[in-house]
């Protein structure tokens, strides 16, 4: 029988990017994403392949926003990119200097309409569209978390005073309203149901 009674625990989705289970850059398999000596280590459970932090696999955009080097005029531009910070050589249309600029890199969590992980910008093992929107989970535990919170009838906000977050700051405060709605209830409990076998 499922609760019926929800109590926001106060955690941000911060606390709950502990670790990750994506789809393996080589296989498609379950890889885990978990804290290393240095950084995040991911780790396939299917073809046993291993990488450190590093490279990035997810959707950027290369973006230049600067003043000329020599005139100092307006120079803008954004472009697709790997992830890797690469020098952009930029035109300047008033003075016709030729620079070279670093760019900033602008991550994106989604992917070829999939939600993707922080680190290596993965598509994440547990998700699942519905109806247009994608229902995720960093892992199993955050998948429990959504779980007690879509099967209960009652979901108080109030936060114990240990926590120090906001109660506007937390995980369930900021669902998306296809999750919050009584009416998805029965189809989001199904897709939990699917992904925890998976």
């Amino acid at each position: 029988m499922p609760a019926t009674r929800f109590v926001d625990p106060g955690i941000g989705l911060g606390d709950l990017s502990t670790h990750f289970v994506v789809h393996c850059p080589k296989c498609e398999g379950k890889a885990w994403i978990k804290p290393a000596v240095a950084g995040y280590k991911l780790a396939c459970t299917a073809c046993f392949h291993v990488e450190q932090q590093g490279h990035w696999y997810g959707a950027s955009i290369a973006y230049v926003s600067v003043a000329c080097r020599k005139c100092y005029a307006p120079l803008q531009r954004n472009f697709p990119s790997n992830g890797v910070r690469v020098p952009c050589a930029m035109h300047c249309n008033n003075c016709g200097d030729n620079g070279l600029y670093e760019p900033q890199i602008i991550r994106h969590w989604v992917k070829d309409g999939r939600m993707c992980d922080p680190v290596f910008g993965l598509p994440l093992w547990l998700q699942k569209t519905i109806r247009g929107d994608i229902f995720w989970a960093y892992h199993y535990e955050h998948l429990e978390l959504l779980s007690a919170f879509i099967a209960a009838k009652h979901r108080e906000r109030g936060i114990s005073p240990l926590h120090n977050i906001r109660k506007n700051s937390t995980v369930f405060s900021r669902l998306p309203s296809f999750i919050t709605k009584a009416r998805n209830r029965a189809d989001l409990l199904q897709i939990i149901s699917d992904l925890k076998l998976k």
